[in-house]
């Protein structure tokens, strides 16, 4: 589900200067066809039978255009603009609270570290009816996100619904300057130091991050009791390329290919080297990884797997192998947009979907296995290309199937969390999610009348209507059957999928009694990825067989 992060305002990456089109004849399609989109805009504008906003229908021609490319490519108004500067000036103050809608209402879903929200002891899943005495109803999340940014060092109220609590909460907020945290953890794990695995939870690639992981990575060697390092690049979308090569440079040699870059234009073209030497050449190094791991974030784990640095463990990453750039506009607009592709030092583009191939939904489709092509890492080890970096030990959570999707659309874990913490004032420090406690979630869902179609239930519901409109009743009977047998297997989907409802589950309790720092740390203590990362790195003969190198 979607929310406004109320502390993230994008930046732009990078920008890309306007080159003249040396091909005659797309230069006359261009003209051609910007002529004839000037003449309709113009009479609708001011002929349609009905007023016309002329704003909102530019705009809505233009998003649908960029929409048509890929959900990267998106355009930027004033407004929009306005934001970032504010931000870029440090002008911006927040709460440190993300919010999102949670059944009407206005819920936190996310709180920042040290800022006043999590500090006067708001909640991940408190509804927030008022701000400065001013209903929250009927207001759009921008305009709410307004309301608690602002000014840093200005205050402001907020009233709070919580459940267990019968009456309103009220929390006086002081505003803070906007500063991003991008590790957001780095210690040994387990904060012991004799067992020697230090840990860095890289939460985006932003701005300065490049410098914040060399710091934490320089704090751990500097202790002389580092044995090995686990990166955590699990859910962490990308962001800056640049960031994402620096912090590459200081695992491998100098003069080692990071990334290149190609598209349809020779400015777009680029090979980057490591330009300095590494700060941690030999030290064993595992990179974490889960389905959510994107961008910025592949081209890391792409590197440090094709140069044979490093142990990638979890989950194949997400797959976006685009890169996109920002031109400024007039108006003070301005436009993002896929410019080109990444390819890792093997030469593999790791791009999954395929955004000019629809499927009859509409929907991209991915690249098919049979068409993945196979590259060879620096010590020989076969990776293809065409569906994200795939882990050199996979950690199987379950795939994300539509009874999770389900379940998040209608935020169950969220409530269901809310319910827990309303009746548990504190937690053991090794928390896990039991059978017995998913068999509780199962039977509160079962009292909120929690059910779902998938997408084979509605087809064949379809099917079923034809069928009967058409007077085929026998081959309708037996489309209910059918019906009647999925409904039956989807009993079995709590089952099959308890390990990866678990661990979301246990990821949204835990979020109702600690802050994000102990609650990463409280994360780890059953965190499989991360086992599997230690294991791995204590065991210097399979390290080296995964790498392809001798022991």
């Amino acid at each position: 589900m979607k929310y406004l992060r109320v502390w993230l305002v994008l930046i732009p990456t990078c920008a890309l200067l306007f080159v003249g089109f040396r091909n005659d004849d797309l230069f006359f399609q261009l003209k051609k066809n910007f002529t004839i989109f000037g003449k309709i805009y113009e009479e609708l504008a001011t002929g349609y039978v009905d007023p016309v906003d002329p704003e909102k229908l530019l705009r809505k021609g233009v998003n649908e255009m960029m929409r048509s490319l890929d959900p990267y490519t998106v355009f930027f108004d004033e407004a929009d603009n306005e934001d970032a500067e504010l931000q870029m000036r440090g002008g911006l103050g927040t709460v440190g609270a993300a919010i999102g809608m949670r059944e009407g209402k206005v819920t936190v879903v996310e709180l920042l570290e040290g800022y006043s929200a999590a500090e006067q002891g708001i909640r991940v899943g408190d509804a927030i009816i008022h701000i400065n005495g001013k209903p929250t109803v009927g207001q759009t999340i921008r305009e709410i996100a307004s309301l608690l940014n602002g000014e840093p060092g200005s205050a402001l109220t907020v009233g709070i619904e919580r459940q267990g609590e019968t009456e309103l909460l009220s929390f006086s907020l002081l505003r803070k300057k906007l500063e991003l945290k991008n590790v957001t953890h780095a210690g040994f794990v387990a904060d012991d130091t004799t067992r020697g695995i230090g840990y860095i939870k890289l939460a985006q690639f932003g701005r300065d991050c490049a410098r914040e992981v060399k710091e934490a990575v320089l704090s751990l060697k500097n202790t002389n009791k580092l044995k090995g390092l686990v990166l955590d690049l699990r859910g962490n979308p990308g962001g800056l390329l640049d960031q994402a090569i620096m912090i590459t440079s200081l695992f491998v040699p100098e003069g080692s290919p990071i990334v290149s870059t190609k598209g349809r234009l020779a400015t777009s073209e680029q090979l980057v080297k490591s330009a300095v030497p590494p700060i941690l050449p030999n030290t064993p190094l595992t990179i974490l990884l889960d389905r959510t791991s994107a961008s910025a974030s592949e081209v890391v784990s792409g590197a440090i797997q094709d140069l044979d640095r490093g142990v990638i463990i979890g989950e194949t990453s997400f797959g976006k192998g685009l890169v996109q750039a920002v031109k400024p506009l007039v108006y003070n607009t301005s436009m993002k947009f896929t410019s080109a592709k990444y390819y890792t030092p093997s030469g593999r583009c790791i791009q999954a979907l395929n955004y000019s191939d629809v499927d009859e939904d509409g929907e991209p489709v991915a690249v098919p296995d049979s068409l993945r092509k196979s590259f060879k890492t620096k010590a020989g080890r076969m990776v293809k290309d065409g569906k994200g970096i795939d882990p050199d030990l996979p950690v199987k959570m379950g795939t994300t199937t539509e009874l999770e999707q389900a379940l998040q659309r209608r935020s169950a874990f969220l409530f269901f969390a809310n319910q827990f913490a309303a009746n548990r004032p504190t937690i053991a420090a090794n928390f896990d999610v039991t059978d017995g406690l998913l068999n509780e979630f199962r039977q509160w869902l079962n009292s909120q009348n929690f059910s779902y179609k998938t997408k084979s239930e509605k087809s064949l519901e379809k099917l079923q209507a034809e069928l009967t409109k058409a007077g085929y009743t026998r081959s309708s009977s037996q489309a209910q059957s059918l019906l009647n047998q999925i409904n039956r297997e989807k009993n079995d989907d709590f089952t099959r999928n308890a390990p990866r409802l678990k661990l979301l589950l246990r990821l949204a309790i835990l979020a109702r009694y600690y802050g994000p720092v102990a609650q990463i740390k409280a994360q780890m203590v059953n965190d499989p990825f991360l086992s599997e990362a230690e294991k791995v790195i204590r065991d210097t003969k399979r390290y080296a067989q995964i790498l392809g190198q001798k022991s």
